[in-house]
């Protein structure tokens, strides 16, 4: 059996400030894919077979789309509806109520106000007298080997503001930083902006597409505390089916290893649970031995040398 899971964030092409995908090279992968007889799936599709114990296709794929981003409804989504095949939006729900997710925001204040203002102007204020005020000197917190794909002046203060503050703490100052930096009513704004409406939601779902979640704030869930876990899990699958939406299931955020306790919790909550790896060499050898951990490779890693 040869299975292939890809994972996407931005599509567009113009530049983008995360993870981005090109329309033509989205194209160019189903377009590939097909012609090598793959199956096109979605990731509830994937889970459920494995849950009643019924078979795969010999070749399959799904795509995923992960934080509901609107360029994934303006651009991916006509290109998918376009090729014929389905896929899964894995949404962070906190966009719903107009509030930017911590690690998009920061992308977006990275964006906005520049990488080296935020370190040396912007979050020296508003770390002041708090724990993490150390963690923007670079001769206490090294970041070597993290975000490699991410520009040397971004990387560091990335890693710093989401694995290391509490997710609490994250939106607090999120808050403060577009209120006080870019505006008051500026990050309903940019949540509009960048982020689907459930009307858009709705009308992919209509169409054959899995809506699925990936959290309520998107927190580094490998270092979230279980009860934070267990909320951010059931409330924004409560949140979906408030918008007539039964999300069977997860993506876990930022990807990598997480505590068999957190992945009983998803077991607990969501039939399938989807990780996020960016290297072919992380790529387990049996991809379905815990559905609480099934990998998704990022798309950058298949047919690298197509634009």
């Amino acid at each position: 059996m040869q299975a292939l899971h890809l994972g996407y964030h931005y599509i567009r092409d113009s530049a983008a400030p995360g993870p981005n995908c090109a329309p033509s090279r989205l194209r160019k992968q189903i377009e590939a894919l097909k012609g090598d007889g793959y199956q096109f799936l979605t990731c509830g599709e994937v889970a459920g077979r494995l849950d009643a114990k019924e078979p795969l296709p010999d070749k399959h794929v799904t795509l995923s789309f992960d934080d509901g981003l609107r360029d994934q409804f303006t651009t991916a989504f006509p290109i998918l509806q376009e090729c014929g095949v389905p896929a899964t939006f894995f949404v962070i729900t906190c966009a719903f109520e107009r509030k930017l997710p911590p690690v998009i925001g920061f992308q977006i204040l990275i964006a906005e106000l520049g990488a080296e203002r935020l370190e040396r102007e912007i979050l020296p204020k508003v770390f002041a007298g708090t724990p993490y005020l150390d963690l923007l000197d670079p001769k206490r917190y090294d970041t070597s080997g993290r975000k490699m794909g991410e520009a040397p002046e971004m990387r560091r203060i990335k890693w710093m503001f989401n694995h290391w503050p509490s997710q609490s703490f994250k939106v607090e100052k999120l808050d403060e930083m577009f209120d006080g930096w870019l505006g008051s009513g500026s990050q309903e704004r940019f949540a509009c902006e960048y982020f689907m409406s459930a009307d858009q939601l709705q009308a992919m779902a209509d169409s054959g597409m899995e809506i699925a979640s990936h959290t309520v704030t998107h927190p580094a869930l490998d270092v979230t505390g279980l009860d934070e876990i267990e909320q951010e899990l059931s409330r924004s699958r409560r949140m979906l089916y408030q918008l007539d939406i039964r999300a069977s299931s997860f993506a876990w955020t930022f990807g990598g290893k997480f505590r068999p306790r957190a992945r009983m919790i998803a077991g607990n909550t969501y039939m399938g649970s989807w990780n996020f790896l960016s290297e072919l060499k992380t790529m387990p050898e049996h991809p379905y031995a815990d559905l609480t951990d099934i990998p998704r490779l990022h798309e950058q890693v298949f047919l690298p040398g197509v634009g």
